[in-house]
């Protein structure tokens, strides 16, 4: 199968420049002469989320998981272009639906995610 480069642009303002993203040729890079970055400590956290992962039988019989008892259903608008027009509401954690969280900038999130499947089988 042979590759094939697809480019899209995601536009949030019309009259905002474009940038040219075309590619005229590849470099080839030295992968073996890559280094890692030394460690370094992550900062303290400033917020703690906790999901906890069950799965349940749903009103309409299926067998569905769930993030502290909430089934996750996709937005019927993008998160990120909710997030671009509605204006002082954008840091409501209810516009974007249950169990939905809004960070502040600069924020450092220590998420804490739990095994409540009490069958055992899921592998999370």
């Amino acid at each position: 199968m042979p590759f094939i480069d697809i480019t899209a642009t995601l536009t949030y303002n019309v009259s905002a420049p474009r940038a040219d993203l075309s590619i005229d040729s590849f470099q080839d890079v030295n992968d073996t002469a890559l280094v890692p970055i030394p460690p370094e400590k992550p900062p303290c956290a400033t917020r703690t989320i906790c999901l906890e992962l069950t799965f349940g039988l749903m009103d309409d019989g299926t067998y569905r998981a769930m993030f502290n008892g909430i089934t996750h259903n996709f937005p019927l608008v993008p998160t990120v272009f909710s997030e671009l027009t509605l204006g002082v509401n954008a840091t409501d954690p209810n516009a974007y639906g249950p169990l939905s969280f809004v960070l502040n900038y600069g924020e450092v999130v220590d998420l804490v995610v739990k095994n409540g499947d009490t069958r055992g089988g899921h592998p999370l």
